[in-house]
C-alpha cells in the first residue's frame, strides 16, 4: 500500500466533481476557502500526489480554468452527479479512476491510495468510503470498465452514482475516522469545519 503512495501511479486518474450550483451554501462552494485554500483547491490536492491527471468535472459548462486542469463536461445540463462521472470515466485513459466532490476537504492521498489497494486486490470494478451514514461514491475509486454501466444508467434518466451500482462488483470500504466523508454544503457546514482546522 506505500508504494502506491510513493509516487503518482500511471495507471490512475482522478477527478474532482464540482458541477453542481451550491443552492445551499448560496455561492460557488468549490471556491469557498478552508484553511488558505479553497474547498476545490483541497480536492485537487487530496488527487494530485497519487493520480498522473486530475480532471474537473464541472457540469455542462467549463469552469475554474485558472487551475490548469482538463475540464470533462457533461453531456446535458442538470443530469447531476452522474453525468460528471460517465463524462470522467469516458475521457480518462487509465485503468482506475479516483473520484472526490469538491465539498469533502477531509478526503487525502492516503485513503485513495488505499481505496486503490482495495480495488486492486480484491478483483473490484469499484470501491466506496463507507461511513456510518452509508457508503460515500463521491469518495471512490471505479475501474474505467464501469463507464459502460454508468453511461447506460445516465442514458437510462438516472442521475446518482448508486444508480449502475448493481450490475458491477462494488467493495466497500469502512471508514475508522469519518472526517474524510464530510460534506460542506451549507454556510454553517463550513463554519464548523473552520471550528474543527483551529
Amino acid at each position: 500500500m506505500t508504494a502506491v503512495l510513493e509516487r503518482r501511479d500511471p495507471e490512475l486518474s482522478g477527478v474532482v466533481l464540482c458541477g453542481g450550483r451550491s443552492r445551499r451554501m448560496g455561492r460557488d462552494k468549490a471556491r469557498v476557502e478552508l484553511g488558505g485554500a479553497s474547498l476545490l483547491e483541497r480536492a485537487v490536492e487530496a488527487l494530485d500526489p497519487i493520480c498522473s491527471r486530475v480532471f474537473l468535472a464541472t457540469g455542462a459548462e467549463p469552469r475554474y480554468e485558472e487551475l490548469g486542469r482538463d475540464v470533462v463536461l457533461d453531456g446535458a445540463p442538470d443530469a447531476g452527479p452522474l453525468a460528471g462521472l460517465v463524462a470522467a470515466l469516458e475521457a480518462c485513459r487509465t485503468e482506475w479512476l479516483a473520484v472526490v466532490a469538491c465539498d469533502m476537504p477531509g478526503a487525502g492521498p492516503e485513503l485513495f491510495g488505499e481505496l486503490l489497494a482495495m480495488a486492486r486486490d480484491g478483483g473490484h470494478d469499484l470501491v466506496v468510503a463507507e461511513s456510518r451514514a452509508g457508503t460515500e461514491p463521491l469518495l471512490a475509486i471505479y475501474h474505467r470498465r464501469c463507464a459502460s454501466a454508468a453511461r447506460r444508467a445516465l442514458d437510462a434518466g438516472h442521475r446518482r452514482l448508486v444508480d449502475f451500482h448493481g450490475e458491477v462488483a462494488v467493495g466497500r470500504y469502512p471508514l475508522a475516522d469519518e472526517s474524510p466523508s464530510r460534506n460542506v454544503n451549507t454556510p454553517e457546514d463550513l463554519e464548523r469545519e473552520r471550528e474543527r482546522e483551529i
